[in-house]
This record gives C-alpha cells, structure tokens and sequence, in this order.
C-alpha cells in the first residue's frame, strides 16, 4: 500500500509528524527481546505524542531523578567523606538510607509508574499514562492509556509492529495509539490495566483463569 492510500484509508495519517532518521534505519537485533521491542516502541510513542500536541507531563520523573540523587549522595557520603573504622555509625546509617530509598523507588516505579512509556498531561491537572507490555512468551504486545482507575488496552501481535527483518511499521503504531487516545477520551474503558498497581493484579487474574 502507497502512503498515498494508507492517508486516503486513515484520516489520522495526515497529521503523523515525520519520523527522526535515526528511528527510520533502526531496527532489531533480537525479534525475540521483549525488552528490546518494548524499548523501541517506546522510544518512537515518546517522540511522536509531544509532537502531535500532547504535553508531556515530568512532575513524576523528576520525583523520580530526586530519590536517585538522594541515594547517590548517600553513597558518595559514606565512600568519600566518612572513615572506616572510625566512623562506623555514620556508614551505617547512610548504608540504611540507601536502601530505604532503594526499596522507595521501587515501590514508587511500581505503584505510579509501571508499565508506562510516557505520562501526558491531561483534563483538570489529572496526569494520562500510555503503557506497553509483553508478557512473557506471549507474543503479544498490550497498549494501554490509564487515567486513575479507568483504563482502555488494545493488544496484536508483534508481528503487527515489525517486519520480519526488524523494521518497525510506524504507521501502524502511530494509528493505533492515537486512536487509543482518543477512545480514551470520548468515554471507552475496559476492564484491563496494564500499569501500575492495579494492572499487575489485572493481568495476574487474568493468567489464574
């Protein structure tokens, strides 16, 4: 299909920004990492939906940045400033708060972050997560936009992304994801969530059955 067709069929390909060059000679070296496609998926959703007019919302980020720097400094304290074995108490206690915060910024990428490629800002100061995930030996990649509670995923194959040499089709994506977008905002929800706190539950239901 010429791009001229495909624009013709979809509407929403009139708006699709140009891809960077660098994405557009990229492709992967293992079609079978998930975490490989995962990241290149989210690498080309992450460029594209700031372009298209979606603000990009880093509050939860930089929340994020700010507990790695605490732990660096804590580190670098107790490598740098203190003496061993003459400041042992002080070694200690930045050994503990190093893994406090540790365990905080796992908590806080499980519980807020999860499986999320890029938050946006969205309707009355709420933040819009879009999520990607692969569960294992699956084959199938879920997207997902989650505000809350309520959240809309649509799943396809791997296949339906990349070719068979590894060449992403950034067409279909970039129709696929805006169009979640916009079910999402006219009022379509499902039952799954694939980020965050309650999508883990969701999916580990979902394997039970």
């Amino acid at each position: 299909m010429s791009s001229e067709t495909a624009v013709a069929k979809n509407p929403l390909l009139k708006e699709m920004p140009p891809v960077p060059e660098e994405l557009m000679e990229r492709k992967l070296m293992n079609p079978y990492s998930e975490s490989e496609i995962l990241k290149f998926i989210s690498e080309y959703v992450s460029e594209f939906l700031p372009r298209v007019g979606h603000t990009e919302d880093v509050s939860l980020s930089n929340i994020r940045i700010f507990i790695c720097v605490l732990c660096c400094l804590a580190a670098a304290y107790a490598h740098l400033v203190v003496k061993f074995p003459q400041d042992k108490m002080e070694i200690a206690i930045c050994v503990v708060i190093y893994f406090v915060l540790s365990i905080a910024l796992g908590m806080f990428d499980s519980y807020f972050v999860g499986n999320s490629m890029i938050t946006l800002k969205w309707k009355a100061g709420d933040r819009l997560f879009i999520d990607a995930l692969i569960p294992r030996f699956s084959g199938q990649v879920t997207l997902a936009a989650r505000c809350h509670n309520k959240a809309l995923s649509i799943q396809h194959s791997v296949g339906r992304y990349f070719d068979s040499e590894g060449y992403m089709s950034f067409e279909t994506l970039y129709l696929d994801v805006t169009q979640l977008i916009k079910d999402f905002e006219a009022g379509k929800t499902d039952e799954s969530c694939v980020g965050g706190k309650e999508g883990k539950k969701t999916h580990k239901q979902k394997k039970k059955k």
